[in-house]
Order: structure tokens, then sequence, then C-alpha cells
């Protein structure tokens, strides 16, 4: 269920049982194995399109997943990985 209100005059969104500040994104997988990207928009929980994502440049043992993204990022990489997702 996604409920969204406004929060000391910022937008904020709940989605499944989690709140959400207006521009924060959360992925979730799908019963295929889909990645979705959803982000806290105009007080609702609004689908992204989805991108490509990079070539990594790590074996695939080093790569993880972000739960604000649906690409993988090298371990160790992350806190550039998620400036570049934002």
């Amino acid at each position: 269920m996604v409920h969204c209100s406004i929060f000391n005059s910022v937008a904020i969104c709940v989605f499944e049982g989690k709140t959400y500040f207006e521009g924060e994104r959360e992925n979730i997988h799908s019963n295929s194995g889909d990645c979705i990207l959803f982000e806290c928009k105009d007080y609702k929980m609004q689908r992204v399109v989805k991108s490509d994502c990079p070539a990594l440049s790590c074996p695939e043992s080093q790569q993880i997943s972000l739960s604000n993204s649906c690409c993988k990022v090298c371990k160790g990489k992350t806190k550039k990985a998620k400036k570049k997702l934002s």
C-alpha cells in the first residue's frame, strides 16, 4: 500500500510500511527477479524509468546491490556510486 502526506512541509511517502522523504528511492524485486526502482515524488511513490547500468571494472564476486538503485556497484565504491545514481 502506498500512502503519502506532508510532514513539516516536506513531502513524504509510505511504501510497504516504510517512510520515505521526497527524492528518496527504493528498489523492489518482482516475482520474476526484475528490479523495479521507485522514487518518492509529488507525495507518491513513482516508478523510475529504468536506465542502462554502467559496466563495472570489478569481478562479479565484488559487485553489490544498493537499496536506492537497480544497478550494482563495486564493493568499496558505494559512496561515489550513490552520488552518481542520485
